[in-house]
Parts: C-alpha cells; structure tokens; sequence
C-alpha cells in the first residue's frame, strides 16, 4: 500500500464528536475506516470490526495489537465489561509495556 494511502487513511476525515457510538479514546477523530487516538502518549490508529475485532496499530513503538472477541462496541458482553476496555488495555498497560 502507498505510504501516501495509509497518510491519508490515519488523517482526519470526519468530525465525529456529536455522533453517536464514538470509542470512547477516538476522541472524536476518524479516518478512513481507522479511529485516531493515542496509546501511552503516542499517536496511534485502530479498527473495530464486527463481533469484537480490534486492531490497533502504533507506530512509532512498531506495535502492532490484534484481538478477537465476541463484544459488539457499546453493548457491554456477558461479563460485564465493553469494548473501550480492550482499547484501554492496548493504550494503557500494553503499549507502557513496550520499551521505546
């Protein structure tokens, strides 16, 4: 993929604070199908797929989180616990974990 293309789908393209079922980190910025946000203070990018898929990607600690579980964003699952619990696990223990 261009690194142009991937420039263009991390920036930017829509205003989404007024909308609902925004992640909760996304602080209102989404790209190209790529929610913007931060993960121990650096830039980082994620997707949220269908059924609990998430994968977020922060660059400049070359980290790369995928997980797959059985949550749809903003419903909470059988155990109590939503989505923005997984992307708070990736931006607050994993990504302080990676030594920089």
């Amino acid at each position: 993929m261009p690194e142009h293309w991937v420039r263009e789908m991390t920036t930017e393209q829509v205003d989404t604070v007024s909308r609902r079922n925004q992640p909760a980190n996304a602080a209102g910025k989404f790209g190209y199908q790529w929610w913007i946000t931060e993960a121990d203070d650096a830039p980082a990018y994620f997707a949220w797929g269908n059924g609990g898929q998430l994968l977020e990607v922060v660059p400049s600690l070359a980290l790369v989180v995928v997980i797959a579980s059985e949550i749809e964003y903003g419903q909470p699952s059988s155990a109590g616990f939503s989505a923005s619990v997984l992307t708070f696990l990736v931006d607050h223990v994993i990504a302080p974990s990676v030594e920089h």
